[in-house]
């Protein structure tokens, strides 16, 4: 399933000397060596003809930096903003295709993915900044989780770090 002909020679009659090339193209759907055989009859001694394919599937890695963001006592019904650093620790380009909050005090927490960001691919090495914006609506303390969301390349699939604050 990793692999699929681009070109074919099906039908093709080739007089002698002559050849014919059958392009193969690689799209592995999981990191690691993607084997597989290409075979193909034809009406001369030998057939059908194999051919073994080999290729190996890279992943994407991204980090989420730092793994808790806390924003202290906030006045209630004003915004304090933070950040985390996202990371291609890979060495392939890697996009980061969401983040959101959850939990039961995510209505206080506001994703702010930047669109250089988000949607852009980040080659090996290079970082983004995604901000959130904390508005509690009461007193109380509040909490989240931040989830940033990896291209379908990507392992892991996602990174989450807590969020915390308290309105006062």
């Amino acid at each position: 399933a990793d692999y699929t002909k681009s070109t074919d020679c099906t039908g093709a009659t080739l007089v002698p000397g002559a050849s014919c090339t059958i392009s193969v193209v690689l799209t592995p759907t999981a990191a690691g060596v993607r084997s597989a055989t290409l075979s193909f009859t034809h009406n001369a001694a030998g057939s059908p003809a194999t051919v073994s394919l080999s290729g190996t599937g890279v992943a994407s890695t991204f980090s989420v930096t730092p793994n808790s963001v806390k924003f202290g006592k906030v006045t209630v019904n004003t915004t304090k903003t933070g950040s985390v650093t996202v990371k291609n620790t890979g060495s392939i380009p890697f996009t980061p295709t969401g983040a959101e909050a959850t939990g039961s005090g995510a209505a206080a927490f506001t994703v702010q993915p930047s669109t250089a960001c988000v949607g852009v691919p980040l080659a090996p090495g290079r970082t983004c900044t995604i901000s959130i914006d904390f508005r509690p609506t009461a007193r109380g303390n509040y909490s989240a989780t931040l989830t940033v969301f990896g291209d379908a390349s990507s392992v892991p699939a996602s990174v989450s770090v807590s969020m915390g604050g308290t309105g006062r």
